[in-house]
């Protein structure tokens, strides 16, 4: 009877243990499913409000230019480089120009 009795509370102490596991488990994927409704919930507004927007004639307007480099009418452009950049380019437009034996070739029959 005593050796009944162990075996019945062994496979109640598995069966629980078992459980236990299962509740740890099922709270770890419930943190991950609110965690990914709320970045869902998060996008939904950030989209319905790009959409909003885009009903509006301004909005379409300012889409349009993150998208494209457009002006509009009457506005100025300012285009500013990087002056290393600039040099980089010149140096090697002259290194292209005055470099070559055909070069020395075209320049003696000119």
């Amino acid at each position: 009877m005593i050796l009944v009795l162990f075996f019945l509370c062994f496979f109640t102490g598995f069966g629980v243990y078992s459980l236990i596991g299962k509740s740890v488990e099922a709270s770890r994927e419930r943190k991950h499913a609110e965690a990914q409704v709320l970045a869902l919930q998060t996008k939904e507004e950030e989209l319905s409000y790009k959409i909003n927007a885009l009903q509006t004639a301004k909005g379409r307007e300012e889409a349009f230019r993150e998208q494209f480099p457009v002006v509009s009418e009457g506005e100025e452009v300012v285009l500013i480089t990087d002056p290393s950049v600039d040099e980089s380019m010149n140096s090697s437009k002259e290194t292209r120009d005055t470099g070559g034996f055909f070069q020395f070739l075209k320049n003696i029959f000119q």
